[in-house]
Formats: C-alpha cells, structure tokens, sequence
C-alpha cells in the first residue's frame, strides 16, 4: 500500500486543480484506480469521489550521439469530497490573490508618481 504512491505531481495546471478539489499524483504502473483511492484515503483521512488515471510513454531523448529513454508513468487524478484537502498542495487563496494584486497595484502607483525629468543641453556654437 505505501508503495502505491511515489510522488505528488507538481506543476501549474496540478496547483490550479488542487483549488478545485482535484489532486494529482504519480504512482506504481500496476496499480489500479481503486487500489489508489483507498490507499490515499486511509493515509489522509479523506473521501475520494472519483479516480482518473493516464498511462504515458516515456519519451525519446537524444544527447550528442546518445539515445535514452524516460520511464514510463501512470499518473492519477482523485477528485475528493467537498470541504477535504490534502496539505501536501498549498493552493493559493482568494484572498492571497487580492494581497498580491495590491502590491502590484501600489508599485505600478510609485512607479508612475515618480517623474523623471531629463534635460537636454543645447551645445553651443564657437564665435569666431
């Protein structure tokens, strides 16, 4: 059961879903979807609504004149019960986003307060 699991799928999309209730794991290519469900529920404390998962094939790289291959992964989607969270995901908040929308707003201000003045210096001709 512990060995199911191998790591938690980190990216920009994983993060957006993780506010949606949907968290994303990489796990064992022989595991099944329920085996996956139950074993997250029993180590989260949590109620798994749903269970997706993907096969993929890893891919061919090239180096120089080298050829290797990516390990293949299977990677599964839990939807879980509204109100449950894992805490392995920190997804940002409502209010976060307005916090930092904030700051970006006040720097923007300062910004454009500050005027820069630049003067240009007429060059002066020689009299002869």
């Amino acid at each position: 059961m512990n060995n199911l699991l191998k790591k938690v799928l980190v990216s920009e999309k994983s993060f957006s879903d993780a506010a949606l209730g949907k968290y994303t794991f990489i796990v064992d290519k022989n595991a099944s979807k329920d085996s996956v469900a139950k074993a997250c529920e029993s180590l989260f404390n949590i109620t798994v609504l749903s269970a997706n998962s993907m096969n993929y094939k890893g891919k061919v790289k090239t180096t120089k004149r080298i050829k290797g291959k990516r390990s293949d992964f299977k990677k599964v989607i839990l939807t879980l019960k509204s109100g449950d969270k894992i805490d392995l995901f920190e997804t940002e908040t409502a209010e976060k986003k307005q916090d930092t929308k904030d700051k970006k707003q006040v720097k923007k201000e300062v910004k454009e307060s500050k005027e820069t003045t630049v003067t240009v210096k007429e060059k002066g001709k020689k009299e002869k």
